[in-house]
């Protein structure tokens, strides 16, 4: 009977086997287990270092294992080590009656350039009750953020060399040199800090402007490993005095054109001024037009009042003066800011940002500020001469770019002499406004075309678009950093656009350039990790700055510079 048990057993294990070609009977005394095949999958199969996409390993059975089963992750490639990556588990666990089990492989931005990368991950050492199906590994492309550095100009009190010693960034790369010596070691690549962050720029030097200090970041991947480490800072230029910025005053009216201006040491040049105040550059007149307010009538002593309202336009204050009918003491002067509606007295609110704050300023005449102000900004004025304020009755109108526009009392029950804004009113039922005079200029540059609303500057305008949005140049505009945080497209009406910054296009957003010409100065940057899309023309002056593309680069229109590729380039789309 034994030797026809076991007949009957080896028996059922080939039927079954028969049956089933992905599974394996093993007989062992008297029982039978089944093994289960597994394979892996991913829930996405490319990420980048900038996003630090987590992507979702599942290691799937075809059918209830028996047991507690388990499998190892392994995790190969050129070039791709623990510091690129992190494995939530190197094992996976598939429970007894269970069919798959997960793991997360999160990719890391580790700051070092490195190119893009192939992490393969793979099933091995399974245990006894499992056995490998079709699929038994996956590849994953990890997007690398960094980019090498790229220096096309060279500074006169430094030398610039390449040494660097990535592979992938033979080409460009360097060192500097500076009087004092080396910042880092032969034989590496070079960021650069600018006060805020690590870049791979040349920061701007000015010739014959005074000592500059910067820091510097030595990276080097030599042999799958790398070195990291910070230098002292480096004085780059002989030189000593005040950096002061000037402003073209082509009328010679005193008032300089804030979109052109210069750095100098000490004083202006001929032709430039310490102030960008001027409307209109060719008149002669500063070009401002100032408020109207109501006559003096009354005095109030004590606590400190104003006015706030609506702005109906892109408007930039040039000056601010509380007149001399309050008292001759030194002026006290708040321009805010309210995120949402002024309560009523005896309500107050903390909610607004201070965009000018000036105590017990010993200036008589009106004191030159450059604030800008944007269409549908609350806007508050408080201003006392000492801890006096000059009444007007405010039940006339206002107008400000020829709309008229309605003033209500604010203030708050401290001197600003002594106190800066806080727990603020106002107080419609009053006819009395505390007299602060302002000059401004039209600020007009920018349209959202969707909304109609208008900004003074371009990031002020992409801050506050949805997206897909359209927005329109009004006038040549000159912008700094613009970190495009909302997916625009840009009109340019005619009208050039300057870059003097860098342009940054994060991941899963649009900046589209539609017509006419964006001028990238000798200083200025592009990082591309979303969509840039050029129907017009893209102006690369050259210089310390770099266009470095890791998403996607598509248009009709042109571009005349060049271009550190390790995304997407598609010309004519």
């Amino acid at each position: 009977m034994k030797h026809l048990s076991a007949i009957l057993i080896w028996a059922l294990i080939v039927f079954h086997a028969a049956a089933s070609p992905n599974k394996i009977a093993v007989g062992c005394g008297n029982s039978i287990f089944l093994m289960s095949t597994v394979q892996i999958s991913a829930s996405v199969t490319s990420g980048s270092e900038a996003a630090q996409t987590i992507i979702t390993l599942t290691v799937t059975a075809d059918a209830p294992v028996s047991g507690n089963q388990t499998v190892d992750l392994d995790v190969s490639g050129f070039d791709v080590f623990p510091s690129d990556y992190l494995l939530s588990a190197p094992t996976i666990t598939i429970l007894d009656g269970e069919t798959e089990a997960s793991a997360t492989f999160t990719i890391s931005d580790d700051m070092v350039f490195e190119g893009n990368e192939t992490a393969t991950i793979s099933l091995t050492n399974l245990s006894a009750g499992l056995t490998l199906g079709m699929i038994t590994s996956v590849n994953i492309s990890i997007i690398d953020n960094e980019f090498c550095p790229s220096f096309t100009t060279e500074p006169d009190n430094v030398t610039i060399i390449n040494s660097s010693c990535d592979m992938g960034c033979s080409p460009a790369g360097g060192e500097i040199i500076a009087p004092t010596g080396s910042p880092c070691p032969a034989g590496s690549t070079i960021q650069y800090f600018d006060g805020s962050s690590w870049s791979y720029t040349l920061p701007v030097y000015d010739q014959d402007g005074p000592a500059q200090t910067i820091s510097t970041r030595c990276t080097c991947d030599d042999d799958n490993t790398y070195i990291s480490s910070e230098s002292v800072p480096v004085t780059t230029a002989p030189a000593s005095c005040t950096p002061i910025t000037c402003y073209l005053d082509q009328d010679g009216d005193g008032f300089g054109n804030i979109n052109v201006s210069q750095s100098s040491c000490n004083s202006c040049a001929t032709g430039y001024v310490s102030n960008g105040l001027d409307c209109d550059d060719s008149n002669n007149a500063i070009g401002s037009s100032t408020i109207t307010l109501p006559p003096h009538s009354t005095l109030f002593t004590g606590n400190v009042r104003g006015y706030t309202f609506t702005s109906p336009a892109s408007i930039r204050l040039t000056s601010l003066y509380v007149p001399t009918n309050a008292s001759g003491g030194n002026q006290s002067i708040a321009v805010l800011k309210f995120n949402t509606a002024v309560p009523t007295y005896s309500t107050t609110t903390n909610d607004f940002s201070i965009l000018y704050l000036t105590q017990n300023n010993v200036e008589t005449n009106a004191i030159l500020v450059d604030i800008e102000i944007n269409e549908g900004d609350i806007i508050g004025i408080l201003g006392q001469r000492s801890n006096v304020n000059s009444y007007g009755n405010a039940s006339n109108s206002f107008q400000i770019n020829g709309i008229t526009v309605p003033f209500t009392r604010l203030g708050m029950q401290f001197p600003l002499i002594t106190t800066s804004p806080k727990d603020l009113w106002v107080e419609p039922s009053s006819p009395n406004i505390s007299r602060v005079f302002f000059t401004y200029c039209d600020n007009s540059k920018i349209k959202n075309l969707t909304t109609n609303v208008t900004y003074g500057s371009l990031q002020d305008a992409i801050d506050a678009a949805a997206d897909g949005d359209q927005l329109m140049l009004l006038q040549d505009i000159v912008e700094g950093n613009i970190n495009t945080s909302k997916s625009v497209c840009i009109e340019a009406n005619g009208f050039s656009l300057s870059l003097t910054g860098t342009l940054t296009i994060p991941n899963n957003k649009e900046f589209c350039w539609l017509e006419n010409t964006l001028v990238v100065e000798p200083t200025a940057s592009i990082v591309n990790m979303g969509t840039l899309k050029n129907n017009g023309t893209i102006n690369y002056l050259g210089g310390s700055g770099f266009f470095a593309n890791q998403g996607l680069f598509k248009g009709t229109g042109s571009f005349d510079g060049t271009i550190i590729n390790i995304g997407t380039i598609n010309p004519g789309d």
